[in-house]
């Protein structure tokens, strides 16, 4: 092989070798939070393109319910952000506190904001408001686990 030939292969394979080795090194970008609704396990580079959702569960325990048809209580209807989303019996209850959004009644998607506000009304069978408040949930904390107290 003449010196010119060989000067010009190794140029070749040079440059393939360093397009090779930069693609190898070129980070995979995508959205790197792990609560994201959008998070990218093999991402190695944040693009900003991180989505979130926020969610909402809701309980009350024995005595809770207890007082509440003691009242003549029998339904409770759930609105959230204005939006009806709901009804369950005032006989209905928990032991514990629901974890893991094992009892999730509303989520809502935030887009690339962290935290939204939930406005939450509860009413009874009778149109009566019995709670009303509003909550900042961030993405990370959700589901949110509100906890009905009724006195």
């Amino acid at each position: 092989m003449s010196k010119r030939k060989l000067v010009s292969f190794f140029k070749k394979t040079s440059l393939v070798l360093i397009v090779f080795i930069s693609v190898l090194s070129c980070k995979k970008e995508g959205c790197m939070v792990y609560y994201a609704d959008n998070y990218d396990a093999e991402a190695k580079k944040s693009n900003n393109s991180c989505q979130y959702s926020i969610a909402l569960s809701v309980w009350w325990d024995m005595e809770t319910s207890q007082k509440m048809q003691k009242d003549g209580i029998t339904a409770l209807s759930f609105y959230f952000d204005g939006k009806f989303i709901t009804t369950r019996a005032a006989s209905q209850y928990w032991y514990y506190k629901p974890t893991n959004g094992s009892d999730v009644i509303y989520s809502k998607k935030i887009g690339n904001s962290i935290m939204d506000e939930i406005i939450i009304e509860v009413y009874d069978q009778k149109g009566n408001k019995l709670w009303y408040g509003s909550r900042l949930v961030t993405a990370e904390e959700s589901p949110f686990v509100l906890e009905l107290n009724y006195e």
